[in-house]
């Protein structure tokens, strides 16, 4: 068999082998573990049809046509830091640019990018990664290990103030400051551990963890790990200034809130396949979706970045328009302050899960696009899932566990929302009518101050009607407050 004459495979593996023969996990976890613990995507396909006996096909993408400007309407943000981005929307515009060590599909499987390849010890404590040889810098410089150390040491030092210094927790300890917060308790600081980068030879990296970690691969495709030159500070620490990747794409024009501009580089000078568009251009509408949604209807663009639940009834009219949707991590999230009355109390926590019913609330929210949230951090698509019992709505239990927490009559819980969000809105009862009859008072607005009835456009009026069609359904009515211990 193929995957018996690797040179080192993880021991893990035959152990997964047999779960999966046995039916104890499916073909999908198992994919995507084999493929974190080193196995090639190529090899894990192949030990799927032979322990089930159903062969696999691993996706295959049809062959793209050379040549175009691809036109895509995305709010065109800051873009200097690629350690800090908080926003998907910075990590389109650098992607191209920038590469990551590895990156993950959309069948969940992590699959070498920069890196070729990578092992696991065995207790999941050492991770070894082998670079991709004879990859030039878009200024002629040759990658190598000493740009992925410095990476690493970067996002790790606090002073960047990197998401990733939570995400590769594992490779970082906390040091008392000597200081004191209000409590007098020591406040401490994180940061590398010592040694938790090595660099064995120019195209080896080890990493040494604190504890085991199996997600170390797809880690390190967060969008946050862009890997930038390694004189990424010297030369200012600003992408945008100074736009040096190993991507296919280079930076020809950007200007926040207008446009980003990349132009395919040589294929001569770029290590992997020659990318098919010679341009892609994002182009900021602004906040507004309707702005959006008409540069689509139009054709001034190609695609849209996201379209909002309240813009769907009108992109699914458009003939030309194709919607992709993918079940993502993503989740909206209503937080307790547990360190405050009553929320400090893990019954009135509880409680409160209790008295959700999450698929009304999808429903309300993204009309039911997606999945239920479940009250936790982790999406199914990540490796550190487990599925637990679902949580269903239950009054009864919640207003026991109220009793016991010493609020017999129940509590009223206030969510502060965003307003900038439709679905916080959607799902707020104050501002449910208020937010799904705005838009139809701006268009009866618009056809009461016209003096030329003709003249409005169709756009307005075709949207007036696919708007009652979906705010106000036969039998809708506002949603009741949801308070606990009701």
């Amino acid at each position: 068999m193929p995957w018996r004459r690797l040179r080192t495979m993880h021991p893990a593996v035959p152990e997964l082998q047999e779960q999966l023969r046995t039916g104890a996990i499916d073909r999908r976890e198992f994919l995507r573990t084999v493929t974190l613990l080193g196995i090639t995507a190529s090899a894990a396909y192949a030990m799927v049809g032979h322990l089930t006996g159903r062969p696999l096909v691993s996706r295959v993408q049809a062959a793209g046509k050379m040549g175009g400007n691809l036109r895509c309407s995305m709010r065109v943000q800051p873009m200097t830091d690629p350690a800090t981005f908080d926003w998907g929307e910075k990590s389109n515009q650098a992607r191209h640019i920038l590469e990551y060590l590895t990156i993950t599909g959309r069948d969940n499987i992590t699959r070498p990018y920069l890196a070729a390849s990578w092992e696991a010890s065995d207790d999941l404590k050492t991770w070894t990664l082998n670079l991709r040889r004879n990859v030039h810098w878009s200024n002629g410089d040759l990658f190598n290990a000493d740009d992925v150390v410095y990476n690493l040491t970067r996002w790790l030092d606090p002073r960047v103030g990197s998401s990733n210094l939570g995400l590769f927790d594992a490779m970082v300890s906390a040091t008392d400051t000597g200081q004191r917060d209000k409590d007098a308790r020591p406040i401490l600081s994180k940061s590398m551990t010592g040694g938790a980068v090595e660099k064995i030879d120019d195209y080896t990296v080890r990493l040494h963890l604190n504890r085991p970690v199996l997600a170390i691969p797809e880690n390190l495709y967060h969008y946050p790990c862009a890997i930038v030159h390694r004189r990424f500070d010297d030369m200012g620490a600003d992408l945008s200034k100074h736009p040096i990747g190993t991507g296919a794409y280079a930076l020809k024009a950007f200007v926040v809130g207008e446009k980003c501009v990349l132009v395919k580089r040589p294929a001569k000078d770029y290590w992997g396949p020659e990318a098919c568009l010679d341009t892609i251009t994002y182009i900021d509408h602004g906040d507004d979706p309707s702005a959006h949604l008409a540069a689509l209807a139009s054709k001034q663009v190609d695609m849209v970045h996201e379209i909002g639940v309240e813009s769907l009834p009108g992109a699914e009219r458009l003939p030309h328009v194709v919607l992709q949707e993918v079940i993502t991590a993503q989740t909206g999230v209503a937080r307790m302050q547990v360190t405050q009355k009553p929320f400090n109390d893990v019954r009135v926590r509880q409680a409160v899960q209790l008295c959700m019913d999450q698929r009304r609330l999808l429903e309300l929210a993204h009309r039911s696009k997606g999945e239920p949230a479940e009250h936790h951090h982790v999406a199914p698509s990540q490796p550190d899932y487990a599925a637990l019992p679902p949580r269903r709505q239950d009054h009864a239990h919640a207003k026991q566990l109220l009793m016991e927490a010493g609020y017999p009559n129940g509590l009223t819980v206030t969510v502060a929302l965003g307003a900038a969000d439709a679905w916080h809105m959607f799902t707020d009862p104050r501002g449910f009518w208020y937010n799904r009859l705005s838009p139809l008072l701006r268009t009866l607005t618009e056809l009461a101050t016209s003096r030329d009835w003709r003249g409005i456009k169709r756009t307005s009026l075709e949207q007036l009607g696919d708007f009652l069609r979906w705010a106000v359904p036969a039998g809708t009515a506002a949603p009741g407050t949801p308070t606990t211990g009701s």
